[in-house]
């Protein structure tokens, strides 16, 4: 093809009025009818039938408006992005106060049944139960007294520091002050001699 025909061919395609009836101009208008028709056809193609649902014509208009420019393309590396700061700053809201705690607390106590049990042993084993019960209420003591598998016992809750009328009952019956506020006591029968 020389520089007229291209000229002609692409004035043709251009839509241009040329008045040649040569094979090129014929198949310029072929081809320009026919990328007319494929357009036509894929906008065609585009617009929602009666019967799509609802969501398919949202999607639809919603995908033809981004790429009008009418919104903006959707980005998914921001959606994640976003997502994975949140997770970040919720790892960061659990680790952060359990690295900061101080370092002298130390784990709860967790008491056991024979922790800090004082065992005592008497003829009498009720009888002494209530004697030391008595004295701990009159030195200002809630206790609470109970009998399980054949021994009698005491518990109470002692105030932080121990009162000196309390030193004296648990001095006087030759128990230790607890180390913590919990007194707890088990009396049992003494083997006989």
């Amino acid at each position: 093809m020389t520089d007229s025909f291209d000229d002609k061919w692409l004035d043709v395609l251009a839509g241009r009025d040329v008045a040649d009836d040569t094979p090129v101009a014929r198949e310029a208008r072929a081809l320009r009818a026919a990328v007319l028709a494929q357009q036509h056809v894929s906008t065609a193609d585009m617009e929602p039938s009666p019967a799509m649902n609802r969501e398919q014509r949202v999607r639809a208009l919603l995908a033809r408006a981004r790429e009008t420019g009418v919104l903006p393309q959707a980005r998914r590396a921001t959606r994640l992005w976003w997502g994975a700061a949140a997770a970040g700053m919720v790892a960061l809201a659990i680790t952060v106060p359990w690295l900061m705690r101080a370092p002298g607390e130390s784990p709860p106590v967790v008491r056991t049944a024979d922790e800090d049990v004082v065992r005592l042993r008497a003829p009498d084993p009720r009888a002494l139960k209530q004697q030391v019960l008595v004295e701990l209420r009159e030195a200002g003591i809630s206790p609470a007294g109970y009998e399980a598998f054949g021994r009698q016992g005491i518990d109470a809750e002692l105030p932080q520091p121990v009162p000196e009328a309390v030193r004296a009952v648990l001095a006087k019956h030759r128990i230790p002050v607890p180390k913590d506020s919990i007194l707890r006591i088990e009396i049992e029968a003494a083997a006989p001699q």
